[in-house]
């Protein structure tokens, strides 16, 4: 009888800790998250964005071995990744100028800035990459990954030229809102304005009638 119950015991405290185990009602899953941050330096700013010009970019890298004088490929990776880039150009509001001729309010920026690094979606980031047999692609994404801000970059100073006009607009039109909402501080029919680092700076001139808005 007691050999009987010194074999029920273990079988009975065997069949409750499966019980526990296995019973997954008994538990609950927990999470935890942590993130840490280091207070390095908070900068007073004197970007003023006049600009935003979003694109769909493509970029295209090949590299492989060939055998020398036969031309045979031994290795070829071949990689086409496409995103949407956003181009940001802003002045900086210290080195505005202004002036008044008559009724005409001349704005004179030193520099159009285009704001780098250039931002762009990660969620239309789409890389295609095919490669040979002996090749991988983990090389040459990794070179056109080390190449983009410096490519995205290029890329927003050549669209500088088609960014003047909307610039001298957006500035001309937020300056003229801002005057009507604090009581026609000044008095002014026109806003010009002059990029002075364009390749062939010319004045924009931009009509405000004060009784009516014309833009």
């Amino acid at each position: 009888m007691i050999s009987t119950f010194k074999t029920i015991i273990p079988f009975i405290l065997a069949s409750s800790l499966a019980y526990l185990f296995y019973d997954f009602s008994l538990f609950e899953n927990r999470e935890l998250a942590s993130h840490v941050s280091q207070f390095i330096a908070l900068k007073g700013g004197d970007e003023y964005v006049v600009s935003e010009l979003v694109t769909t970019e493509h970029f295209h890298r090949e590299s492989g071995k060939h055998l020398k004088y036969l031309d045979i490929p031994i290795q070829h990776a071949d990689l086409a990744v496409s995103l949407q880039a956003h181009f940001k150009y802003y002045i900086k509001l210290s080195e505005l100028e202004y002036s008044m001729t008559d009724d005409t309010l001349v704005f004179t920026v030193p520099k159009l800035y285009l704001s780098t690094p250039v931002a762009f979606e990660s969620s239309t980031f789409k890389p295609d990459c095919q490669a040979s047999l002996f090749s991988n692609c983990k090389k040459i994404g990794s070179k056109l990954m080390s190449e983009l801000s410096k490519d995205l970059e290029e890329k927003g100073l050549l669209e500088m030229p088609v960014v003047y006009e909307k610039a001298a607009k957006a500035l001309a039109d937020n300056f003229d809102d801002f005057v009507r909402n604090n009581e026609n501080i000044v008095f002014h029919r026109n806003i010009a304005v002059v990029f002075s680092d364009e390749s062939s700076p010319s004045q924009r001139l931009f009509s405000y009638d004060k009784n009516s808005i014309l833009k």
